[in-house]
């Protein structure tokens, strides 16, 4: 399964995400309080959400890469507890965040569902492609949005390659 990196000013967001499905995956407790784990079994992807993800995050790299300094020291700033409430918070501390996810359309909100039901679908269906078992990743990810993501893998592979390569 691939790590995909979203650039500096989006880290702490996925370092928080990823704490969540390294719990989930070994069982553990999840960052995610049962209001959370209800909010995102109930938000749905759309090619929508996915392409304005897609923009906001590639402005985010762009911004984050002209203003290096300042997105490390946004980053470190905006790190916070480990519910999306958290995150969404987090975000208010970088101005240039929430301007560039307005400018896509997007509020920090649907921007944190969308990074973390989408990361999470993305792994769980790549390791049950893989054959692995991903029985406590389901609580986090509606057989809605796991549909979603089956059925739009190979799409949905290349944004996240792209995004990949562009925090490079």
């Amino acid at each position: 399964m691939k790590r995909f990196t979203l650039g500096a000013m989006v880290s702490v967001v996925m370092m928080v995400a990823g704490a969540g499905l390294s719990s989930a995956q070994m069982g553990g407790n999840s960052v995610f309080n049962a209001s959370d784990t209800r909010e995102l079994k109930n938000f749905r992807l759309t090619d929508d959400m996915v392409q304005k993800f897609q923009k906001a995050t590639n402005d985010l790299i762009a911004y984050g890469k002209a203003h290096r300094s300042d997105s490390d020291k946004n980053a470190k700033a905006s790190a916070s507890g480990g519910n999306i409430s958290d995150m969404v918070n987090s975000f208010s501390k970088v101005p240039q965040f929430e301007t560039i996810l307005h400018n896509t359309g997007m509020t920090p909100k649907e921007y944190a569902d969308t990074m973390l039901v989408l990361s999470t679908g993305y792994a769980m269906v790549s390791m049950q492609k893989q054959g692995m078992a991903v029985s406590k990743m389901t609580d986090l990810v509606s057989a809605e949005n796991s549909d979603y993501i089956k059925r739009n893998y190979d799409h949905l592979s290349k944004v996240l390659e792209q995004l990949n390569h562009a925090s490079d």
